[in-house]
């Protein structure tokens, strides 16, 4: 099985699971967003 190295968490990922990839992605894309979120608001949010 061949496996995709991901850049951004370096852990080998098998390609055939391109479902939870994309379900990864878009964790983090949320993720950037609360951040940005976070760093334009004015107050720190209560989670930190």
């Amino acid at each position: 099985m061949s496996v995709y190295i991901d850049p951004h968490n370096s852990k080998p990922v098998p390609i055939a699971a391109p479902k939870r990839e994309r379900e990864r992605e878009r964790e983090r894309e949320r993720e950037r967003e609360r951040e940005r979120e976070v760093m334009s608001s004015p107050t720190p949010s209560p989670t930190g």
